[in-house]
């Protein structure tokens, strides 16, 4: 009998390798002919049997198993035992990887091992609708090439940073054994980076005078996140009060919006424009983030009319004070008092001529 020079390996799994001989043996099965494969590392074996492969099962995921073969001829002349050669099991696929601490241009992830032993090697991929695929670094930051780290180099959880705001992320990780097999990915795992600006409604009453209501959009937070509002124009903080202070008021969204106008900032300037963010905090670590701005302008006042004069018979003039805010007016016209309002035309200025002789039309005004 030629003695074998080695065993290859196919259908390898999670829990299991094949082994066989590295040539097919004529007549295996005639006379004492069979083959003996042994699996080293547990200390199992096949026994002789009369065919040129073998399962070894029971085994765990990336784990290194040595086999060795032997074989004997019909009369059960024995051959040289070969080497023993190594083979890794494959690892076990990841689970979807935990995401928490959504910011604007960054998360956190957590590698889920499902049960592989620690020399065992991730990579975490990422993507958006229609994006190309890209994965984590070392650093953290996005490239174009995966990079295989054990769970302990990735860390108890993994920032991934440059990110877009308010931008939905599927997050996956595969994993690779040692000998350089790689699983398919995880199920993905989805979520939104925060980073909404504000939703602003501006208003007026006679007791708070104008004022802009700031809600705040929490993407995926959690609902006991902490959340600060800051007049970007002041460089101030809503303080629940209507008022603003130099320093963050963090409540909840339910506590900011408990009592009415605590989510607001009161007796503002008419017809100006104010532009808020919102900080985020995270309740046990107080890592914070800013939003998105918004802006909004408070209603504007209506414009003090001055005057209306006779300059002579051909045309009137109109005369009104600015109105802080407004960024034009409208000239309206009736024939008589109360009755049915007329546009003439949209001006920016605080004065007008209207042509007497030649009635309200645009191309007849001087």
């Amino acid at each position: 009998m030629t003695p074998p020079s080695g065993v290859s390996f196919y259908m390898v799994g999670t829990a299991s390798i094949t082994v066989k001989n590295s040539f097919e043996v004529p007549n295996i099965s005639s006379g004492f002919s069979a083959a003996v494969f042994n699996n080293t590392t547990n200390l199992t074996g096949s026994g002789w049997i009369q065919t040129n492969s073998w399962t070894s099962t029971g085994l765990t995921p990336n784990t290194q198993y040595g086999f060795k073969v032997k074989l004997r001829n019909a009369e059960g002349l024995e051959a040289q035992e070969t080497s023993i050669t190594n083979c890794y099991t494959i690892a076990n696929i990841p689970l979807a990887p935990a995401l928490y601490k959504p910011k604007d241009t960054s998360l956190q992830t957590i590698v889920n091992e499902n049960g592989n032993p620690s020399n065992t090697v991730y990579s975490i991929r990422v993507s958006t609708p229609g994006s190309v695929l890209s994965y984590v670094q070392a650093d953290g930051t996005l490239g174009a090439s995966a990079i295989y780290r054990t769970k302990a180099n990735w860390g108890s959880s993994t920032l991934v940073t440059g990110l877009q705001p308010s931008t939905t992320y599927f997050i996956s990780c595969n994993a690779m054994n040692g000998d350089w097999a790689t699983t398919v990915y995880s199920t993905v795992s989805v979520i939104m980076t925060w980073g909404f600006g504000p939703s602003l409604a501006p208003g007026w009453d006679s007791t708070n005078g104008y004022h802009i209501h700031v809600s705040i959009n929490a993407g995926n937070n959690s609902a006991d996140t902490l959340y600060a509002i800051l007049n970007t124009d002041s460089g101030l903080w809503l303080d629940g009060n209507g008022d603003v202070i130099a320093t963050p008021t963090y409540m909840t969204i339910a506590d900011w919006e408990a009592i009415p106008h605590r989510n607001a900032q009161t007796d503002l300037l008419a017809g100006t424009r104010y532009k808020y963010r919102i900080r985020a905090k995270d309740p046990s670590t107080g890592e914070t983030t800013d939003s998105l701005e918004s802006s909004a302008y408070t209603p504007i006042l209506a414009p003090v009319f001055n005057s209306v004069k006779e300059i002579n018979d051909d045309y009137l003039e109109l005369n009104w004070d600015t109105s802080n805010g407004a960024v034009g007016y409208n000239i309206y016209y009736s024939t008589q008092s109360g009755g049915i309002l007329h546009l003439i035309k949209n001006i920016s200025g605080t004065t007008y001529d209207d042509s007497i002789n030649g009635g309200h039309l645009p191309n007849q005004e001087t």
